[in-house]
C-alpha cells in the first residue's frame, strides 16, 4: 500500500518541479513495478505495473483499485518516462526499491524497453 502512495507522491513532486521550470507535466508518467517471489523465495517475476499520470483526476479510485490488485505482491521500485520535447528526447530512468539482482535485472529491462520506444512522436 505504501508503494502505491510513494508512486503517487513521485508522480506529483516530480510535476511540481516541472512546472517550476515551466516544463508541463503531461509527458510524465512515474510507473510502479510490482514482483512476485517465485517458489524457491527469489524475486521477481514481474507481477504488475502501476501507472501514475500526475494530471489523473480520479487519482485516489485509481490508486485504491491498485492497492486492492496488488496487495500481496512486492514493491521492486519505479520506472520514470519523460518526453522532454525541446530537445526531442524520451528520457526513462530506474528508482529501484529492492537492491538485489534479479530486482534490478526487471528495472534495467523495463527502462531499456521504454528507452527504445520508436513509435513516439513529440508534436
Amino acid at each position: 500500500m505504501q508503494a502505491i502512495g510513494e508512486g503517487r507522491k513521485l508522480a506529483q513532486t516530480l510535476a511540481a518541479k516541472l512546472k517550476k521550470d515551466k516544463i508541463s507535466s503531461r509527458d510524465l508518467r512515474v510507473i510502479a513495478v510490482f514482483g512476485q517471489r517465485d517458489n524457491f523465495g527469489k524475486l521477481p517475476k514481474q507481477r504488475g505495473l502501476v501507472l501514475f499520470d500526475p494530471e489523473d483526476h480520479g487519482a485516489d479510485s485509481h490508486d485504491l483499485e491498485a492497492m486492492r490488485k496488488h496487495l500481496h505482491d512486492i514493491p521492486v521500485g519505479f520506472v520514470v518516462c519523460m518526453i522532454d520535447r525541446e530537445n526531442k528526447e524520451f528520457i526513462a530512468h530506474a528508482r529501484p526499491l529492492i537492491l538485489e539482482d534479479a530486482p534490478l535485472r526487471l528495472l534495467e529491462a523495463l527502462v531499456a524497453d521504454a528507452a527504445n520506444l520508436e513509435n513516439w512522436r513529440v508534436s
